[in-house]
């Protein structure tokens, strides 16, 4: 790594597709507000166990910019919701610094809709308490 310890965030959700592809999106919150979100689909999957891994916060917060610190006591919130392939390849158009493709028809329509059961779990960020892997 080109800089000193660095906290790893790991969220793990089953994925109970019996065959073909499953797609997520995956988000996390810092404090309730949006922190950062990705895509997935359940070929990452080994054992129906689909695993989300980011780096968050540098031990160096003076090398970080204050949108990506994540103190002391902050609650850290990951939420998996299930989306349609068209959902996925939009979220996937949005991280590439596209519109993607239109989902909806009619002039000028973009965007998205979701009804969905999405499942959450938290955790206090306490840097004290994480172990150190060289």
């Amino acid at each position: 790594m080109p800089y000193d310890h660095v906290a790893v965030l790991q969220c793990q959700y089953r994925d109970l597709a019996a065959d073909g592809i499953r797609c997520y999106w995956v988000k996390v919150y810092r404090n309730g507000k949006i922190y950062r979100w990705d895509e997935q689909d359940n070929r990452i999957a080994h054992s129906g166990i689909c695993t989300y891994t980011t780096m968050t916060t540098r031990k160096d917060t003076d090398k970080e910019d204050d949108d990506e610190i994540i103190y002391d006591g902050d609650e850290i919130t990951c939420t998996v919701c299930p989306v349609s392939q068209a959902m996925h390849d939009y979220l996937e158009a949005l991280q590439n610094n596209s519109n993607g493709h239109a989902m909806f028809a009619g002039d000028r329509c973009l965007g998205y809709f979701i009804a969905t059961s999405p499942v959450s779990a938290s955790v206090i960020f306490r840097p004290d308490d994480l172990p150190l892997q060289e």
